[in-house]
């Protein structure tokens, strides 16, 4: 979370900001590439910053990000 941080600040506020979702690991079960802790932002604009997993589980959760700006 502390890697992206700074980030997320300069998307809620100022001359920069724009909607944004937070993903977070919130509990693993098993072997997991990132720990309890882990997040990733989805803007507005497509952009993704951070990191929750990779591979399909990121894709995943970039779309359903999308979804949910999409949505309001």
């Amino acid at each position: 979370m502390r890697d992206i941080l700074p980030d997320l600040v300069g998307l809620l506020g100022g001359a920069g900001a724009r909607p944004v979702v937070l993903c977070r690991v919130v509990a693993t079960s098993g072997s997991a590439p990132r720990g309890v802790g882990a997040a990733m932002l989805v803007t507005s604009d497509g952009a993704v910053m951070g990191s929750v997993s990779g591979g399909c589980v990121e894709g995943a959760l970039v779309d359903t990000a999308r979804q949910v700006l999409d949505d309001g």
